[in-house]
Order: structure tokens, then C-alpha cells, then sequence
């Protein structure tokens, strides 16, 4: 039964409709509830219905009984978070969602998903090879939509909410300290490749920011900075981000044509992930991937001593506690490095 408290409501209400083309009433700012139609006219004779029912003091009960199926509720989160989340963060819940439709079905009541789906997820993943990290990413997505599922009064509390991730999965990002990185591309045989890596940890920049670089829109070489296009809520956002000489070197060692992207050779982006991963596997590094060389400069600059507002900022992260995993991860790093010091045998005793 719902709660009277979550469920009852004055007049203070309008009829709305959301993009997605579902109607909703909103009883408040923060509380919204579905009323499970397109239908305009429908809506309005529920929306008429609702108004009287609360001018008689009656209880309103909408959908925070849990009813709603995980279909219904996929469908109006997703055509929400296509407006409204950035690319990335709308492919990641997507792609959890995903998930726990295939494992739970579309026709699962929000109030019945559990623990359940997640353990046949999880066992099915780890059977096909799949790394406790990669599980735990879609859990901890998984949990968020569903978050949103209390917003909207769909059910009273997080379906997922006492779920917990899997052991194994806490792994840090990995990163190359700068030794390691000369060390990496020294070795490096391909001169394009090796140019690529080197601008990937000299700038910091997601694969789409270097790979849509077009000269000279996006180089300004008397301004030592870079024009980078980020998504952020579905939408391009200019940034001008400093300019490192070795990235300035790469660039004064290439033939740049104007109106041309500075890195052209390779068509596909999914050519250049695969190119880094050969060339890192080739040089000693095969457990890091193309990714690893962001995470390498996020690092080197954290061993330096620069604070995370500092990384966040060159990174293009939207919060600056997302560069803490910089902090934590080189603490680590830093860690192994001084146990690794020998001092050879040394007197402590107490003398005479």
C-alpha cells in the first residue's frame, strides 16, 4: 500500500507533457508523477478526475505502488536522458539498462527487480569472460537510472539500493608514471603512432576531442593552446586547453594542410584504439589501453603536486571530485616505488 504521506495531495497541481510524449502531473517542483499515456485527451480526463478526487480529500495513488513495468519506465528514462545527459553518460545508462532488461525482461514490475536479475547478470558476465570491473560499471549505472525511478514516483525506493558490486572489480585507472611513458615511446617503431601517443598524454584529450582536431580552426601556435569540442548535456561546448611543447613538437613535425584534420591517417577511430593497444602491448604495457594515456597525464600531474581543480580543468571533467581517482591511484603508485627502495643491511642497535 503507498504511502498516504508520498500519496496525497492538495490542489497544487498542473498537466504537463514531457518529450518523450508521456503526460505527467506535477504536484510540486520536485514531485512528478506519470500518467502512463500519450493520449492528450486521456490525460485530461484522468488530470480532471485526480483535481476532484483531491478537492474531496480522498488520497491520490498514482505509481509509487511499484506497478510500473521495467519497459514502460526504460522507455520514458531513456527518451529523458537523450535530451538532457551528455553523450557518454546517456551510452553508459543505456547500456546498463540494457543489461538488466535482457537478465530481468521488459515486463518485470519495478517493485519485483532485485537482487535476482543482478546475480544472473553477474554469473552469466563472469562466465563469458567478462571482468569484475566491467560488472561493476553496470551496476553501479544500473543503479542510478533506476534513482530516477524515485524521482518520478514509479516506486517508493531504489530497486537496486541494497545491491552491492562484486569483489575484485575496484580497480584504479591505469596510468604510466613519465619514465615509464619515455620509456613507452621510445619504443614505439611507427612514426605516426608514436606522434599520436605522445599527443594523447601531452594534452589529455578524449579520442573524438584529438581526432576532430581540423588545422588551423583548432591550433593556435602563437597562443600555445588547443581548440577542443566536448559533449556536455548533449551539447558541443568550446575549450581553448593549454598547449605542451612536446605537443607543439608533434605538431611542427607533421605536413598540416588547412581545412584538414591534424590527425588524418587512420579513417576509423576504432583504428587508432587498436593501433595504441599494439604498440603499448609491443612495448611492455599490454595491460593498459589507448584510454590509459588520459589517465597517464591525469597522474603524472598528481605525482607533480597539482590539485585536482588543476586536473579536473585539463581533463574537461565536470566535477573536480572525479580527479580524486589521479589522487588515490598515484598514492599507490607512489607507495610500491618507496617500499621498493633497498637500504641494504643497516646497524640500528643501541650502541654502548
Amino acid at each position: 500500500m503507498p504511502d498516504s504521506k508520498n500519496c496525497a495531495y492538495r490542489l497544487s497541481m498542473r498537466l504537463y507533457q514531457r518529450p518523450s510524449g508521456h503526460w505527467y502531473i506535477e504536484f510540486s517542483r520536485n514531485d512528478r508523477r506519470s500518467l502512463k499515456t500519450k493520449d492528450e485527451a486521456q490525460a485530461k480526463r484522468l488530470f480532471k478526475k485526480i483535481k476532484q478526487e483531491a478537492l474531496a480529500g480522498r488520497l491520490v495513488q498514482l505509481d509509487c505502488s511499484g506497478n510500473t513495468t521495467l519497459g514502460a519506465f526504460a522507455d520514458e528514462y531513456l527518451a529523458w536522458a537523450e535530451q538532457t545527459q551528455n553523450i557518454h553518460t546517456y551510452r553508459a545508462n543505456k547500456k546498463a539498462l540494457d543489461k538488466l532488461i535482457h537478465y530481468a525482461g521488459k515486463s518485470v514490475r519495478l517493485g519485483s527487480l532485485g537482487q535476482r536479475a543482478v546475480d544472473d547478470m553477474t554469473a552469466d558476465l563472469l562466465k563469458q569472460g567478462r571482468k569484475p570491473s566491467t560488472i561493476n560499471h553496470y551496476i553501479r549505472h544500473a543503479k542510478a537510472v533506476l534513482s530516477k525511478a524515485v524521482d518520478w514516483k514509479m516506486v517508493k525506493h531504489n530497486p537496486l539500493r541494497h545491491v552491492k558490486q562484486i569483489p575484485g572489480g575496484a580497480s584504479e585507472p591505469g596510468f604510466m608514471d613519465a619514465a615509464q611513458a619515455r620509456d613507452y615511446i621510445s619504443k614505439i617503431t611507427d612514426p605516426d603512432v608514436r606522434r599520436m601517443a605522445v599527443a594523447y598524454i601531452a594534452s589529455g584529450v578524449r579520442r573524438c576531442e584529438l581526432l576532430g582536431l581540423v588545422y588551423p580552426r583548432d591550433i593556435d601556435m602563437d597562443g600555445n593552446r588547443i581548440r577542443v569540442e566536448r559533449q556536455k548535456k548533449r551539447r558541443k561546448v568550446v575549450q581553448w586547453v593549454p598547449m605542451h611543447p612536446m605537443f607543439k613538437a608533434v605538431l611542427k613535425s607533421m605536413d598540416l594542410r588547412p581545412g584538414c584534420r591534424v590527425f588524418d591517417r587512420w579513417g576509423h577511430p576504432d583504428t587508432v584504439t587498436h593501433k595504441i593497444k599494439e604498440s603499448l602491448r609491443e612495448a611492455g604495457y599490454g595491460h593498459l589501453h589507448l584510454h590509459s594515456l588520459r589517465h597517464t597525464l591525469g597522474a603524472i600531474l598528481a605525482m607533480a603536486g597539482e590539485s585536482e581543480r588543476t586536473i579536473a580543468d585539463m581533463l574537461g571533467h565536470a566535477q573536480t571530485s572525479t580527479a580524486s581517482i589521479y589522487t588515490h591511484a598515484t598514492q599507490d603508485h607512489l607507495q610500491k616505488a618507496l617500499t621498493a627502495i633497498n637500504f641494504g643491511m643497516i646497524d640500528l642497535s643501541r650502541g654502548k
